[in-house]
């Protein structure tokens, strides 16, 4: 029984079998029936499920020439897919070396292997091919996503934003959300190298390169807190709502951090319940019962979050409710333990972040995805399913 690559293999055969047939059929006639063999030997062994020697068989059948490329080209990129990166590598090798070539079945011959390289994580020899190509007028365009994309993994950013900025130009597709992640990158760098001037000019540039980028809000926030201003801190952070509310969340525990210093706990308070009854947000209902514990008791603070939690239930909401109700020693305070306990575990093992993108779930914040590589697909879970209806 054939397996994938046996389907796949069956147009390549035909198409190869119908081009000889076309082009040499005179030739065939007056030398023999030495092509016939190696067609049927080919056949042969793809029938018996040995498609190693199959596809060798037909790769010599198949003599490189203008009709005929991208039936080579087709064929290793079917080996890239299926993780035969070695074999790939070997047949785009031995293709882009062919003197007859034109400068685009060269150029594409040479992407492809480069993209062999990538897929090797040859990141060395793929980023020095995809220099080559960039200036292609063939194929340019796609070599500074693919150069950007070498740049990523190497973790270079400074190189990363340089390629970015000439795919802008060579694509006419502007990448200010892209370059944005990039500078944050440096700033985050800069930053834990204790560089913090540099971490905030990089900060602030992300920003004026992507007016929307809620990270680079956050990291301004985060440095000038560091750097003794709260005010300024406290106007980054509060960006954020504008620039995507599903992530305010993010922001409470600084923004309480900074107002707290200040002393402007009764602004903090009005921003948290502006949160929760706009939004729903849970993160600032926890942070309200904090207020309400301190300003109005306990027993007002456990009435108030019993009420919102039946309107709104959430995971968080009943284990700070079970907290509050632990300090009272009763005979339920063992079952109330258990059940914090239970709570605390469920909240550990739920997903707290979703990429929009592939459906990726996990409990950190990802700027870039692990699943798909996107950046700016990654949204925390209460605002994915508020925007989805959930």
């Amino acid at each position: 029984m054939f397996d994938q690559l046996g389907w796949l293999l069956v147009p390549v055969v035909a198409a190869s079998g119908w081009w000889w047939a076309r082009r040499n059929l005179p030739a065939a006639r007056s030398s023999g029936a030495r092509w016939d063999v190696h067609y049927f030997e080919g056949l042969n062994y793809l029938l018996n499920e040995e498609q190693d020697k199959a596809v060798e068989v037909f790769i010599k059948m198949l003599e490189v020439n203008n009709d005929t490329v991208e039936i080579h080209l087709a064929l290793g990129h079917l080996f890239r897919r299926r993780g035969e990166v070695d074999r790939a590598i070997r047949l785009h090798q031995n293709l882009s070396v062919r003197p007859h070539l034109n400068a685009q079945q060269r150029d594409h011959a040479v992407f492809e292997l480069a993209q062999d390289y990538l897929s090797a994580g040859l990141l060395d020899r793929a980023e020095k091919l995809f220099v080559e190509l960039k200036d292609s007028r063939y194929c340019g365009a796609q070599a500074l996503g693919c150069l950007v994309d070498v740049y990523e993994r190497e973790r270079e950013w400074g190189a990363a934003i340089v390629a970015a900025r000439e795919w802008e130009r060579a694509s006419g597709v502007r990448r200010r959300g892209l370059i944005a992640q990039h500078l944050c990158e440096l700033s985050d760098e800069a930053r834990a190298s204790g560089d913090l001037a540099s971490a905030l000019h990089s900060a602030r540039q992300a920003l004026r390169e992507n007016k929307s980028s809620v990270r680079a809000s956050l990291l301004i926030g985060d440095i000038e807190q560091t750097l003794g201003q709260p005010q300024r801190a406290i106007r980054a952070y509060l960006r954020i709502e504008k620039q995507n509310a599903g992530f305010i969340g993010e922001a409470i525990d600084p923004l309480m951090t900074c107002w707290t210093g200040i002393g402007e706990l009764d602004s903090a308070h009005r921003f948290l319940l502006h949160l929760y009854e706009r939004y729903g947000n849970y993160q600032a209902l926890l942070a309200i019962t904090r207020f309400f514990e301190q300003r109005h008791g306990e027993a007002q603070v456990r009435k108030m979050l019993v009420d919102r939690l039946y309107a709104q239930p959430s995971v968080m909401g009943m284990q700070r409710l079970v907290e509050l109700l632990m300090r009272h020693k009763n005979s339920a305070s063992e079952d109330l333990s258990l059940v914090k306990q239970l709570l605390e575990r469920l909240a550990e093992e739920s997903i707290a972040y979703v990429c929009s993108h592939c459906g990726f779930g996990g409990k950190n914040l990802f700027w870039q995805c692990p699943g798909c590589r996107n950046w700016d697909s990654i949204q925390p879970r209460w605002a994915f399913q508020t925007a989805k209806g959930v």
